[in-house]
């Protein structure tokens, strides 16, 4: 008899809800929502983006619009040089993200 192998599903990557509006995000975005001191209330990718200063959303008003890979390469840049994040992001797997196959996963 065979056993039938568990499905890896979104629910089981996606451990953190936005608090904003409630989407699902990993761990490294929830390391940038840390990088960034949210800490009580944390945002998925695109609310973190929309959040920031310059976005079209945000309170300083619209600027010039930086695209979200753009963002998370910028903050990428920050997470590697301080240990205390770049570990967390590095010992995270991201194989099974639902976001690569379709091109809207920024973070690995």
């Amino acid at each position: 008899m065979t056993v039938p192998q568990a499905t890896y599903s979104e629910t089981d990557f996606f451990t953190y809800l936005c608090d904003q509006c409630s989407t699902p995000f990993c761990e490294r975005v929830h390391i940038l929502n840390l990088v960034l001191s949210y800490v009580d209330d944390e945002y998925c990718l695109n609310c973190l983006v929309s959040m920031q200063p310059g976005a079209s959303g945000s309170i300083d008003g619209p600027q010039t619009p930086v695209s979200t890979e753009t963002w998370v390469s910028q903050m990428l840049t920050y997470v590697m040089a301080r240990d205390c994040f770049k570990t967390p992001w590095e010992s995270f797997e991201t194989a099974a993200c639902p976001g690569k196959p379709i091109h809207q996963c920024f973070c690995g």
